[in-house]
């Protein structure tokens, strides 16, 4: 059998140390410092200028909190400009999706004037800090690290109260509305201020039933429609929306029909004992010598299709 002939192309490179380049080269970024220097130092001095504007009753702690934009090329994780935030005392409070139309792209795969998905940052500092990271945007001895981080950005920009108000102003009675906001388990003085300030708008904020998840703090609040954009005005703010209300699917609750036993004529034998049953309601006293009936506000009216009594029969809903 003849032997298989291998050939090497360029077999010469072996004759000595070859590095390969692997993966696609560094990044290409869309900006360079100088071109973030025009741009976002414009955004930043309009940004700064309305954040020391601000009553210091929306400010705790006399912070406050903008939306800083990434380029749709910097999405990953690596790239989420932390170190710079650090560097000037400022600090990320949440994220979300976005879309943005970015001055120029980053690779030939995306078209110029398209609308991209990137995601937004919500950064908060005191006036110094964001007077410190404009410092540093501009400085001549930045770091190149920092310098590659501002260039990720492509927006900087006030987290306005109309990006945060979800309630319709038009209606007219007094809803219960649910405030997010951009506080964690150790921002109790945050959740506080908030109260104060609701209650200047006239409204209520029940703290007590405050919920926090993942580092947001969910409150309802009583107050007007029309002040829901006042109340978007305070600075960790996430969003104002109307209380969403349980909802029952569309179609008849079966009912069954059992034969009503016959109650008795002694008391209770054990008053201590105590049973909380949610249900319909009764709609009537026969069982008063033995159940207390609670309505909760806004449950004064029923449907007759979840409760019913004919006769002797009950017909229960489950």
């Amino acid at each position: 059998m003849a032997a298989t002939n291998i050939i090497l192309g360029y077999g010469e490179t072996l004759t000595q140390p070859f590095k390969l380049n692997r993966g696609s080269g560094d990044k290409k970024y869309p900006y360079n410092i100088a071109e973030q220097r025009e741009s976002l130092g414009k955004q930043l001095g309009r940004l700064m200028q309305e954040q020391q504007a601000q009553p210091a009753i929306i400010k705790p702690r006399g912070e406050s909190v903008a939306r800083f934009t990434l380029h749709p090329a910097f999405l990953a994780k690596t790239h989420h400009p932390n170190g710079l935030l650090k560097a000037s005392g400022l600090r990320c409070v949440g994220s979300r999706s976005a879309y943005v139309v970015p001055r120029n792209v980053a690779s030939s795969r995306q078209r110029s004037g398209e609308s991209l998905f990137t995601a937004a940052l919500y950064v908060a500092g005191s006036d110094d800090a964001f007077r410190r990271l404009a410092d540093m945007l501009f400085s001549t001895r930045i770091p190149q690290t920092h310098q590659k981080a501002f260039c990720r950005f492509e927006l900087v920009q006030p987290f306005a109260a109309s990006d945060k108000n979800y309630v319709d102003e038009t209606i007219s009675n007094r809803p219960t509305l649910e405030v997010v906001l951009h506080a964690s388990a150790q921002d109790g003085d945050i959740v506080k201020a908030f109260a104060r300030y609701a209650e200047s708008l006239g409204g209520v904020a029940d703290i007590a039933r405050a919920l926090i998840v993942s580092g947001l703090t969910f409150v309802p609040v009583r107050l007007p429609a029309s002040k829901a954009h006042g109340l978007s005005a305070f600075q960790f703010v996430r969003a104002v929306r109307v209380m969403p209300s349980l909802r029952i699917g569309g179609r008849e609750m079966r009912a069954s029909s059992i034969a009503a036993p016959a109650l008795p004529a002694l008391p209770a034998i054990d008053t201590s004992l105590k049973v909380a049953v949610f249900d319909g309601g009764i709609g009537h006293s026969d069982l008063s010598q033995w159940v207390q009936e609670t309505v909760l506000p806004g449950a004064e009216s029923t449907s007759a299709a979840y409760l019913g009594r004919i006769g002797k029969t009950e017909k229960i809903g489950r």
